[in-house]
């Protein structure tokens, strides 16, 4: 077995549209009064990477929730709420002027490591190494965005 270790990093986001019609919370307190919109698992992806008052980390609680964050993404890009999703699944729409970043002056880095684990490169098919690769080369990517702050 393989295991190739990622890390991303989540931002919050909304919609052109939701900006437009409730404004751009700047802070954890106008946060709490837009709709957020959550995962009904693992709770701790409610928990966003900002800091209240008290320097513990934002735990939100949601208007709208779903466990896909494909899901949130596009109930997010239709105007429903803000989201708080990893960059590799976002940032094409943060370029393309699709969803707008919000408190990125406040956001935290805070990892949210995943992994994919496979069997040797012997046994592994072509489908599944091309995934592989793709995986790599769109979180690196990513994350070398985020890095740099955008």
């Amino acid at each position: 077995m393989l295991v190739l270790y990622f890390t991303s990093y989540r931002k919050i986001i909304a919609s052109p549209d939701y900006i437009a019609r409730y404004g751009t919370p700047t802070n954890v307190e106008e946060l709490k009064q837009h709709v957020c919109l959550g995962f009904t698992e693992p709770l701790s992806l409610n928990t966003w990477p900002v800091a209240c008052c008290d320097g513990q980390l934002y735990e939100i609680h949601s208007g709208i929730s779903s466990n896909s964050g494909e899901t949130l993404k596009q109930l997010c890009l239709s105007g429903n709420g803000i989201a708080c999703l990893s960059d590799y699944m976002i940032d094409k729409e943060i370029a393309q002027g699709m969803l707008v970043e919000l408190m990125a002056d406040k956001r935290l880095p805070v990892e949210m490591p995943f992994s994919a684990v496979y069997y040797s490169d012997r046994a592994v098919s072509t489908r599944i190494r091309a995934f592989i690769d793709f995986l790599s080369e769109h979180v690196k990517a990513a994350s070398e965005n985020t890095a740099k702050g955008s």
